[in-house]
């Protein structure tokens, strides 16, 4: 009997799945001497992958950011064994606080909606939302898998219309599909258990169960398959 051979390792499959689904990672930050501030901090993703990060102005690394935006951001999987053995996702770039009213409520919906239990803080006056903008990133997927992406390279393409229509989405999903996303989150290698979708882009479905967070691929097919329409498609 013929043994079928494994699929090739997919790097840049890997990374953007990292990049998805952690929703915790080191930020380093310079400070003011030069020396590398490596704090920890949760993350949301916009639609197009650029991470989202909500900070308080009273933490170091925030002040580290206004003096000078470089920045780098850690994404590990973690697990059993040895820690080196696991795949991670080095992010460097710069870190922009964002202002705009528009813009920010977008980005907290986004941000919320991956973290809801920071609801408790986000609206307080000395915290803000930041987007960064990635230059490059850097994959280690365990012993003999690295590679080096540019941000066109993991970038998700952006729908038409998506942003606008994924509360509606996601609410349309969660309120009779429990079934099909415990399936969704089974296909994906994780646990069974509650899990409801998260976040919508032109890559993918995020799905959420209490700490744990898992990524399906296709958002546009997903759609379909629950009978919804990605409006400007």
């Amino acid at each position: 009997m013929t043994e079928t051979a494994p699929a090739p390792y997919d790097g840049l499959d890997e990374a953007k799945t990292l990049l998805r689904s952690i929703r915790a990672a080191t930020l380093a930050t310079l400070q003011p001497g030069g020396f590398p501030l490596a704090t920890l901090t949760t993350l949301a993703t916009d639609h197009d992958g650029s991470p989202i990060l909500l900070l308080s102005q009273l933490a170091a690394h925030t002040r580290n950011l206004d003096a000078d935006s470089r920045c780098s951001l850690l994404l590990a999987q973690g697990g059993k064994g040895d820690p080196l053995a696991h795949p991670r996702l080095s992010l460097v770039g710069q870190a922009r606080k964002i202002t705009d009213a528009a813009a920010r409520k977008h980005l907290r919906r986004r941000f919320l909606n991956r973290n809801p239990k920071a609801a408790l803080y986000a609206d307080f006056g000395d915290f803000a939302f930041w987007r960064m903008e990635i230059a490059q990133a850097h994959l280690n997927g365990g012993f003999a898998k690295a590679a080096d992406y540019s941000f066109a390279q993991i970038r998700t393409q952006l729908v038409e219309g998506l942003a606008e229509a994924e509360n509606q989405l996601l609410a349309a999903l969660n309120a009779g599909n429990a079934p099909e996303l415990r399936a969704l989150a089974l296909a994906a290698g994780e646990a069974d258990g509650p899990w409801r979708a998260t976040g919508l882009d032109g890559g993918g479905l995020d799905l959420a169960c209490g700490d744990k967070t898992a990524r399906t691929p296709l958002a546009e097919s997903v759609a379909h398959q629950f009978g919804l329409k990605m409006t400007g498609r």
